[in-house]
């Protein structure tokens, strides 16, 4: 479903970027990491026969993850957002989540709190995969692109799922910011639409 970029080396030309973290609670080998992948939307010129317009698609541009204390998080954050100058960074309002954003938001960093609501991670995941499932993914072939889809691909059977977690939730984001993967809005949906519009 996700599919890999001809130019390896160069991403396309991006109308939207987005950064999202999924944060560990402190640093030490028996905690999760702390992760940040980055995705770009952009114009696919190969559009379906059936769009008068290019469709939008969505690229990731690099990922990150690592068991770090709090300050080497928000310098990490800070440096990787004056990188890729976001226009949304997205973070999940829990742990250390709730400090990094107070700290990025001193720094006048667009950052948006995302509430999951009380559905499970496996629910989510399956209603983010409709942009996987009609082709709107891609990736640009590095090591790094590679763990991200082995550990979606592993999900949720994979000790670790904090780069899942931040694909699901760009994923969902962009599916009701960009309409991607979304023909018709059913009532299954809804809750995800008011999870997504809390990141506004």
């Amino acid at each position: 479903w996700i599919k890999s970029r001809r130019r390896p080396d160069l991403p396309p030309e991006c109308v939207q970027v987005i950064q999202v973290y999924d944060t560990a609670f402190e640093e030490g080998e028996e905690n999760d990491y702390s992760a940040r992948t980055t995705w770009g939307v952009f114009e696919h010129a190969a559009h379906r026969e059936d769009w008068a317009e290019p469709e939008l698609q969505v690229i990731l541009l690099e990922r990150w993850k690592g068991r770090v204390g709090f300050p080497e998080l928000c310098r990490l954050a800070w440096e990787s957002y004056q990188e890729y100058r976001p226009d949304r960074v997205i973070i999940e309002k829990k742990t250390v989540g709730s400090p990094l954003i107070k700290e990025l938001r001193k720094k006048k960093v667009p950052v948006r709190e995302f509430n999951p609501g009380s559905r499970s991670k496996t629910v989510r995941a399956h209603t983010a995969a409709a942009v996987l499932e009609m082709g709107a993914v891609w990736y640009m072939m590095r090591d790094w692109a590679d763990e991200v889809i082995n550990t979606c691909a592993a999900f949720p059977h994979d000790e670790h799922d904090d780069l899942t977690d931040t694909a699901v939730c760009a994923w969902l984001w962009l599916r009701w910011h960009f309409w991607l993967g979304r023909d018709e809005k059913d009532e299954g949906d809804r809750e995800a639409e008011e999870e997504a519009r809390t990141a506004v």
